[in-house]
């Protein structure tokens, strides 16, 4: 599992021993918790002009005024978003 992350301090959380009670904190220790579920894992921290998935997911949801869930076959936004980035060099 390799996490792309653009905010440098996130990245550092993860990256840290310590741990912050707050909610934000709790949040990275819910992440680092899901981490160890995997084999092998790698968080690094990505430019956000790279970044270009996560950016079109935070605008989606900013946007939108519904829920939605899929398990088989992505709806079409993401496809297109995964194409674009399989496509980057």
């Amino acid at each position: 599992m390799i996490l792309e992350c653009d905010a440098l301090q996130v990245v550092q959380a993860i990256g840290s021993l310590n741990s912050d009670p707050s909610y934000p904190g709790l949040l990275i220790e819910d992440i680092k918790t899901r981490l160890r579920e995997f084999a092998f894992t790698r968080v690094t921290r990505v430019l956000r002009s790279t970044n270009f998935m996560a950016h079109k997911f935070v605008k989606l949801a900013l946007s939108s005024n519904f829920t939605s869930c899929w398990f088989d076959v992505p709806p079409e936004y993401i496809r297109d978003a995964l194409i674009h980035d399989c496509m980057l060099p």
